[in-house]
């Protein structure tokens, strides 16, 4: 049955205002999708450096490598919204200020990466945000549909924001493009304004104990949710998975490499492999509510791991670019439903008092491991005179040997095992009912 302390009593109040506020979220993550080519963009333009372009991509993996974890208790300790707010101001104000440098041919390479890893930053606290405002404001029955919803969104901005940019660039210049960037965050902002959200209270919510957000309290809470993921079996299994898993899929990073190099393909027939992954997300988003009424839990984030596991084995087999593609889609679309599921079972079972901060580590695990195995991959490859369909076969056995792992220690007791409830001082509480 469903936890009282877990339940929403607010969602009656907000509901008229939630469609604004899944709108506003839409236009928001427009503007993720617009940045992730309009700041490549920009630096080429100031440097004309290949090199350069590629740091661009620099400041959201520093920004959460620097921020995900300490984002996690900020969130827990303060209210939730408000810290959406104010990470929307900041990255508002960072795409206005590049907006307008940008125009006046006022702004080196360096600036633009310093602007942007701020802007970066404030992202890592709104996501982390995000998931503590959308278990409050959604009923429990609800949360695969509401996150399938809103992944649905993320991917379609992945595909169609960067096509945007060189339209609008083409046509209009690259400072309105930054403009527009800028317009996306400040309908966001509106949206989240007028969202009658007051979040469900913890005594580390009073104003007093949120008043001590020294380093030392910072410290304690991380400490607090650490615990709870060591106790707590089942999350401490789907959130080493997530990033195990993470880690072998960051050998994607060589299919353009692979697709140039190796099937001599043009550069039309690459993008089309590359948006196929986008594609892939949009269509399985689009379902992953409907399987999650059809297929339990563990079988659902468990198929979707061995799927991409699966899939990168077979990467070393593709000869051409429809094979390439439809590996690529699949891939895809398997990581979007494992994603979806694991996100809403966490909504489902961290006390929302330790959510934050749980969210925010396995965010930060996954998004370490990827990095570390792109570097890996690369080398693997280099190592074998540039030839990386034995590295694609070795992910996908280290994916499938995962999978069997997290399954055989924890994954396949969902909906068996009761969670643990911690009080808000960190200590076990009694084990709640099975939901």
């Amino acid at each position: 049955m469903t936890d009282p302390a877990t339940a929403d009593p607010l969602a009656p109040t907000i509901r008229p205002q939630f469609a604004l506020f899944i709108a506003g979220q839409a236009v928001s993550y427009f503007g993720d999708g617009l940045a992730l080519l309009a700041i490549p963009l920009l630096v080429l333009k100031l440097t004309g450096s290949p090199i350069m372009a590629a740091l661009s991509a620099a400041p959201r993996t520093i920004g959460y490598l620097l921020a995900g974890l300490p984002a996690g208790p900020l969130v827990d300790r303060f209210n939730a919204r408000t810290i959406m707010i104010i990470a929307d101001t900041v990255r508002l104000t960072a795409f206005a200020v590049l907006a307008v440098l940008s125009y006046t041919n006022a702004i080196s390479a360096w600036q633009v990466l310093a602007i942007a890893f701020f802007a970066a930053t404030a992202g890592v606290f709104f996501e982390t945000a995000l998931a503590v405002v959308t278990q409050d404001v959604t009923p429990q029955d609800q949360l695969v549909r509401v996150n399938s919803l809103l992944e649905s969104i993320n991917q379609l901005a992945v595909v169609l924001g960067p096509a945007t940019v060189g339209v609008l660039a083409g046509v209009f210049g690259l400072p309105v493009t930054l403009i527009v960037n800028t317009a996306t965050f400040a309908v966001s902002l509106i949206t989240i304004g007028t969202l009658r959200h007051q979040a469900q209270r913890s005594a580390t919510s009073e104003p007093a104990d949120r008043l001590r957000t020294t380093l030392g309290s910072m410290v304690t809470d991380l400490r607090t949710g650490l615990r709870y993921l060591r106790s707590e079996r089942l999350i401490l299994t789907v959130t080493s998975l997530q990033a195990s898993i993470n880690f072998c899929v960051a050998v994607e990073s060589l299919i353009v490499f692979y697709a140039l190099n190796v099937l001599r393909l043009s550069p039309e027939q690459i993008s089309i492999v590359v948006a196929s992954a986008g594609v892939g997300g949009i269509l399985s988003a689009a379902v992953s509510s409907w399987l999650a009424k059809r297929v339990s839990a563990e079988r659902l984030i468990g198929l979707g791991v061995a799927t991409i596991a699966i899939s990168l084995a077979l990467l070393a087999a593709a000869a051409s670019v429809w094979s390439l593609t439809a590996l690529n889609l699949l891939m895809g679309g398997a990581s979007i439903v494992a994603v979806i599921r694991i996100r809403a079972l966490r909504q489902q079972l961290v006390p929302r008092h330790l959510l934050g901060r749980v969210s925010s580590t396995a965010r930060m695990a996954a998004f370490a491991a990827y990095p570390i195995g792109a570097a890996i991959a690369g080398a693997l490859a280099g190592l074998n005179h540039n030839d990386p369909r034995p590295v694609f076969l070795g992910a996908g056995i280290l994916g499938m040997a995962v999978a069997a792992v997290a399954w055989r220690f924890g994954l396949r007791t969902i909906g068996r095992t009761p969670p643990i409830r911690f009080a808000v001082d960190g200590t076990a509480a009694e084990p709640a009912d099975a939901d």
